[in-house]
């Protein structure tokens, strides 16, 4: 068990920083620039902040995705709630002090 919670707190982090990562790749001016005037277009829709409009439903989107990579380490889908809870408030937390 405490080995399984190691895990999924490592990949929530890596989770969490991946998202502020996206979110500043996104940025006007930096390498997917592009991509804020897509989510510009998208304003206003249910679509936008998942695909980057806010960091934290993005990071939710983020890890739905990648603890498809948690199951190669055998970890039940029990722990699919609290890696989801962890990365988030690791995104929110990471989101003020940035």
């Amino acid at each position: 068990m405490w080995n399984d919670l190691a895990i999924v707190s490592v990949f929530a982090c890596l989770a969490a920083m991946l998202s502020h990562f996206i979110d500043y790749c996104i940025q006007e001016g930096e390498v997917f620039g592009f991509w804020q005037k897509v989510l510009d277009k998208l304003e206003g829709t249910a679509i936008q902040n998942p695909l980057g409009g806010c960091v934290v439903c993005m990071n939710v989107w983020i890890c739905v995705f990648s603890f498809w990579g948690l199951l190669a380490f055998d970890i039940s889908w029990l722990w699919f709630l609290p890696y989801i809870v962890i990365s988030s408030t690791l995104t929110r937390i990471l989101a003020l002090w940035l």
